[in-house]
């Protein structure tokens, strides 16, 4: 994949930090990626990697790959101005998969493991624990 990064404007970059802020807002999906530091948003064929920081409280890098042109490029966003909007995206991270009390969705765990959870063998182990209870 062809890296074009050293050819991207300011303005572009912050195109497209103003696309994942209004991405978020419209509650479209963001995804957990490939590490628990990246975050992946699909918008075909178009993909944007949300990559934070190692203590996962800073928006360090975004991704834009185009899987038709075989062209990608990074921002630095700490390089960028627009703290506002990068704010706000993280903030949004934080609170959605940071959170203590975050547990993955089904679809979550199915996205990261191409699992599907079985819910009838949960079910029967807490049919089980009540019914111990009551014997």
């Amino acid at each position: 994949m062809k890296d074009v990064s050293d050819y991207i404007t300011e303005t572009q970059k912050e195109t497209v930090v103003d696309f994942v802020k209004e991405w978020i807002k419209d509650g479209k999906d963001v995804k957990i990626g490939s590490f628990s530091d990246i975050f992946r948003i699909e918008n075909k064929p178009i993909s944007y990697n949300l990559s934070f920081s190692k203590n996962k409280q800073k928006l360090s890098f975004i991704s834009v790959h185009n899987n038709n042109k075989d062209v990608s490029f990074h921002i630095d966003v700490d390089k960028l101005t627009y703290t506002s909007e990068i704010q706000y995206i993280e903030k949004f991270i934080i609170q959605k998969f940071y959170n203590s009390d975050h547990i993955l969705s089904d679809d979550e765990f199915n996205d990261l493991t191409n699992l599907e959870a079985d819910k009838t063998k949960f079910r029967r182990k807490k049919i089980k624990k009540i019914q111990d209870k009551l014997i």
